[in-house]
């Protein structure tokens, strides 16, 4: 039996964003203009292509890792010749996340609470992907149960997201997280061009496809939105410096005698 499958909330004005609206996926369209998604891609990514930095990069249906150049990687993903190419998933490096980061201006509703916390112990969860024609993860729930956004600046990128309670049925989500969701099971697709924003939120499961070859960033958060679902993380794998972490962050975020 086919799961039902609905259209995604698209995001017209960023002052409508509350955090009831971080319940469910949405797209901002336009979010960056051509000109500005174009300006970033070339001077804050593009341009590190004569570096000497590393890019780390996995397949869909393995398990290894493969380092390319940077130069080296540019001109494969754009090659647009393997089923299942290498994706680099995961570039955490902060030169350049810094200088993409100072022309994006997000909703304050994706304040991350561990930002708080001193560079020692602070995650850094913002990551630049780049991805050939084909490349795509797999079905899954955000680190830490997190909520995340996605802001592409080129290429074309097709999302299928699982609400909660179809991602428990299929055995992507605990079941333990099924009280702090409705019974609803469905769908929902959507293709993201350059310049819209998809932001995914925490307990959905979502698999990402780069119908193009593709370069985006994306940065995660726990807040107000999600600091339970994120406790209960912890708690189930008994996480006990984080728990106390984040009874911390509630208090001073939400207040009460903790």
């Amino acid at each position: 039996m086919s799961r039902e499958i609905k259209s995604i909330k698209e995001i017209r004005n960023l002052n409508d964003i509350t955090m009831e609206t971080l319940k469910a996926p949405f797209i901002i369209r336009n979010f960056l203009s051509q000109e500005m998604s174009e300006r970033i891609l070339s001077q804050h990514i593009l341009s590190f292509k004569n570096s000497n930095k590393l890019l780390s990069a996995s397949r869909k249906n393995g398990s290894e890792t493969r380092f390319f150049d940077f130069a080296e990687y540019i001109i494969y993903m754009n090659r647009d010749n393997e089923s299942d190419p290498w994706y680099a998933s995961n570039l955490n490096d902060k030169e350049i996340i810094d200088g993409v980061m100072e022309h994006i201006d997000l909703p304050k509703t994706f304040d991350n609470w561990l930002d708080a916390l001193p560079d020692e112990v602070k995650p850094y969860w913002l990551w630049v992907f780049l991805g050939p024609s084909a490349s795509s993860t797999k079905l899954h729930i955000d680190v830490m149960m997190s909520s995340a956004w996605n802001l592409l600046y080129s290429g074309l990128k097709k999302w299928k997201f699982l609400s909660p309670s179809e991602s428990i049925q299929q055995n992507i989500l605990g079941e333990s997280y099924q009280p702090y969701f409705n019974s609803e099971t469905f769908e929902i697709d959507v293709l993201q061009r350059p310049g819209d924003l998809v932001f995914t939120p925490s307990g959905w499961a979502h698999e990402v496809v780069n119908v193009k070859s593709t370069v985006s960033i994306t940065g995660n958060f726990i807040n107000e939105s999600n600091y339970s679902l994120a406790k209960q993380y912890l708690e189930e794998r008994q996480k006990i410096d984080w728990l106390k972490v984040m009874n911390k962050l509630e208090s001073i975020n939400i207040g009460g005698d903790i």
